[in-house]
This record gives structure tokens, C-alpha cells and sequence, in this order.
């Protein structure tokens, strides 16, 4: 770069904006924080701008150091570039920067479970994610000891909080569990069984089954079809709370 000058740009309202231009040797003129791009390797990282003019470099490999460490304010988007990682730094953030950002995006959830037999040494659970009608992850869990109904609501909790973004909260509806348990970013309620959980019951049968974990994630989502599988149990505990 040649030289470096700030602009000023003023609007017929009355309002301006103000950044900072280099010029390069051969006289091409451009915003000089414009279209920000932070590329880190195991070597270090370097910013360069849409001239591809390197700002800055280090040895620091840190994303949220380097971020925090410039002291200029950045124009646009940070474009973020990293062997597993191609995108800005924004959804990055939202996705890893726990504690960075807050917790505004629900994510909904069921579970299934119920309490093992005084003599049991395992403990199973079916668990998916939903929104709408689609169906995005399920999780048939099988863990080798027996857990009591607090210690499922800790365990599910912690599962789910371990799978949330660093701005995602959950809702989890839970049957066979505490009316209300809460850890950071994850509040489950209980509830009787309803049709909506059949899928979370046929995933806790399996893991029994199994004894071993399953999960699977449906980028798009997938529509379940509810079967009425457990049609004349529910309409036991409705005829009992008609004979009350």
C-alpha cells in the first residue's frame, strides 16, 4: 500500500460515513477493511482485504483471540477460513462461541423413558429433535447402570445442552421424567404419554434391545408417521380418569 487516508461520504440527509481508503502503488484506490477475509492454518493466520492485501498475520490459531485482539472495527462480514471450516464468522460464532453470544434460537425436544426395576443395571431412552412436523435428530441411548428419575433428568439435559449451538436453548416435553428440571440452556417439562412421543417410545424399546447408542441427524428432516401403537393404553388412563 502507498498510502492510507480516511473518507468522508455524506448523504443529502445530512449523514455521513467515514473509512479508511488505501491506494496502492500503481494508484488503485479501495476501501481498505472492505470484504475482510481471516484465514488461519496451523501455521498462524493472516487477514487480507478484496485485494487480497494481507492487514495482518500471527502465530495465534484462536479464532476468538484474533477477533478480539484487532482493534479496528471492521467495515463488513468477516469471511472465516479454516481446514474444517468455510463460512463467516458470524454463523461460526453462533455455532462455537459459547458464552459469547446469548441463547435466542429454540430448539424442540422429546424423550421417552421410563424408570428401570429395582434389580436393573441398565437404563434406556429414545430422544429426537423436531420443529413443525419434521423430524431432525433421534437418539435411541442406552446407559449401562440404572439411573433414577432426577438422575435421567440430569442426564438428558446434559445430552442435549452437549448438542445445542452456542445460541440454541432447548424445550424438551418429557415423559416419565420430573414435572420441571432446568440446567444452563436446556428446561424439560414432564408429561403423560401422548401419540406425539411414539417415536421416542419405539427408540427407548430399541435401545433396551440393543443395549448400545444410535443417532442420527436429517439435514432436511423427515416426516413421521404416527402409528397409534400404544392406541389402548391411552385409552385405559382415559377411562380411568372417567370412572374418578
Amino acid at each position: 500500500m502507498k498510502c492510507i487516508y480516511t473518507q468522508h461520504d455524506y448523504s443529502s440527509w445530512g449523514e455521513s460515513a467515514s473509512f479508511l481508503v488505501a491506494e496502492t502503488r500503481e494508484g488503485k484506490r479501495s476501501r481498505l477493511l472492505s470484504g475482510l477475509t481471516l484465514t488461519i492454518n496451523p501455521e498462524g493466520f493472516t487477514i487480507t482485504n478484496s485485494d487480497k492485501a494481507t492487514l495482518r498475520q500471527g502465530v495465534e490459531t484462536d479464532v476468538f483471540a484474533i477477533v478480539d485482539s484487532m482493534t479496528i472495527e471492521m467495515s463488513g462480514p468477516l469471511k472465516l477460513v479454516m481446514p474444517d471450516y468455510s463460512g463467516s464468522y458470524e454463523d461460526y460464532q453462533n455455532r462455537y462461541g459459547y458464552g459469547r453470544v446469548p441463547r435466542e434460537v429454540k430448539s424442540n425436544w422429546y424423550v421417552y423413558s421410563e424408570t428401570p426395576p429395582e434389580d436393573a443395571t441398565e437404563t434406556a431412552f429414545g430422544l429426537i429433535r423436531f420443529k413443525g412436523q419434521k423430524t431432525y435428530e433421534i437418539h435411541s441411548l442406552h446407559a449401562p447402570e440404572r439411573l433414577s428419575r432426577k438422575e435421567r433428568a440430569k442426564y438428558i439435559a446434559e445430552y442435549i445442552l452437549a448438542r445445542l449451538h452456542a445460541n440454541e436453548y432447548a424445550t424438551v416435553s418429557a415423559v416419565n421424567f420430573p414435572d420441571f428440571c432446568e440446567v444452563e440452556g436446556v428446561k424439560m417439562y414432564g408429561s403423560k404419554y401422548r401419540h406425539k412421543f411414539e417415536q421416542c417410545r419405539l427408540l427407548f424399546a430399541d435401545a433396551l434391545l440393543r443395549k448400545s447408542n444410535v443417532t442420527e441427524v436429517f439435514p432436511d428432516g423427515q416426516h413421521y408417521a404416527i402409528q397409534r401403537i400404544y392406541e389402548e393404553e391411552i385409552e385405559n388412563e382415559n377411562n380411568e380418569k372417567g370412572d374418578d
